[in-house]
């Protein structure tokens, strides 16, 4: 009975050259659909124009990807930056960071330190001064970020221009909607390998150095 009703339907479709274009069309809009929004979503990654490009650091082909989604003004993100750090130089080549920004919209300095590390990454200086975001004492206003951006030794005149441009707003606001996509509810947020990072003991706390390296060790075992 099955077979019929298929065969029936089948040959419904080819005397109707209508109603065959239509299903036609529909499939290969699919096809476009999903094949452009992969696309999209590959070329942000791996585009090398500084304006799209994810701030990496490490080995491309490390078998582990720790994801940072982070806030400058963030206490909690201060915090973990020693830690971070940490375990970047215990697993070395077997690891690259990739830091996306996530600032919040009650933190009022937090977008604009987010500029200043793309201006100073935009001469090569983005992990300097995101060290100086999260550990320097000048604070995030205005006058500090120039500061540091003078002491990690970029072009002050050309890293003005470019703070005063805001040229990196769409960048940010990407990475914070993909930080959206990934479901995080605050920051830091940490993944590795796509997995996100929890306290194994109390899921309110932040994650200890000892759960990135269960989660680490377990990814390096099973790859």
């Amino acid at each position: 009975m099955k077979n019929k009703n298929k065969t029936g339907f089948m040959q419904k479709i080819l005397s109707s050259p209508l109603l065959f274009i239509v299903i036609i069309m529909v499939l290969f809009g699919t096809i476009i659909y999903f094949s452009s929004s992969d696309l999209k979503s590959s070329s942000y990654q791996e585009d090398k124009n500084w304006s799209n490009a994810e701030n990496i650091k490490g080995p491309e082909n490390a078998p582990i990807t720790m994801v940072e989604y982070g806030d400058y003004e963030c206490p909690a993100c201060r915090n973990s930056y020693g830690m971070v750090k940490e375990v970047i130089n215990e697993y070395q080549d077997q690891i690259k960071l990739i830091y996306r920004h996530y600032p919040l919209q009650f933190h009022k300095d937090a977008q604009g330190a987010s500029i200043a590390s793309e201006c100073a990454g935009e001469q090569g200086k983005f992990w300097e001064m995101h060290e100086k975001l999260y550990t320097g004492k000048r604070g995030l206003k205005e006058k500090g970020l120039k500061i540091y951006a003078k002491e990690v030794g970029v072009d002050e005149e050309k890293f003005n221009e470019c703070f005063a441009g805001n040229g990196y707003f769409d960048k940010i606001n990407k990475q914070k909607e993909q930080g959206e996509k990934d479901a995080i509810n605050g920051t830091p947020a940490f993944f590795i390998n796509g997995k996100q990072v929890i306290n194994s003991r109390n899921s309110k706390y932040l994650p200890t150095i000892q759960d990135f390296r269960n989660m680490i060790n377990a990814e390096l075992e099973g790859s």
